[in-house]
């Protein structure tokens, strides 16, 4: 993926997010203020000291994700997270797909995950046909659909 080439500047200007968007939204929720040049040459500022969430027009967030065409930002000031203790990965075999749906549904009702991603059928062969050269005594389960759950942290993880 892109994330050993990305640089913060290209996450800003394309407002990146990854497999736990789900969970931690994107790069504009994590830019607190940035200094910026406008096609003008004009230098600006925008953004705040904290992170709020109040009505009104927000030009930060407008100029985050807005790929380069408002300014070329200079300068960044980012919240940070600190990394979970933990992490999981639970996979689900489903008769149809629309079981898998209603179940990622249900899931997310009581806990946000990370990341859900749902593959089918045919995903599902390719990954046996994979896992049989890399060892022959893990094999998944044929089945219509399949949900790879991953979870951090929390009182969840045991």
């Amino acid at each position: 993926g892109s994330a050993d080439v990305c640089t913060i500047g290209g996450m800003i200007a394309n407002d990146a997010s990854g497999e736990s968007a789900i969970k931690y939204g994107t790069t504009k929720d994590y830019v607190l203020n940035l200094k910026a040049i406008l096609g003008t040459g004009q230098k600006i500022q925008l953004g705040r000291q904290v992170k709020k969430t109040v009505s009104g027009l927000d030009l930060l967030s407008l100029f985050v994700g807005s790929e380069g065409t408002l300014g070329v930002v200079t300068e960044a000031a980012l919240e940070f997270l600190a990394l979970p203790e933990s992490f999981i990965t639970v996979i689900g075999f489903f008769d149809s797909i629309e079981v898998a749906v209603q179940i990622a549904k249900e899931i997310k009702e009581y806990i946000t995950p990370m990341s859900i991603e749902m593959v089918d059928q045919l995903v599902i062969s390719g990954m046996n046909s994979y896992l049989s050269r890399l060892t022959p005594k893990i094999v998944l389960k044929i089945a219509k659909a399949a949900l790879l759950i991953r979870l951090d942290g929390g009182s969840y993880i045991t």
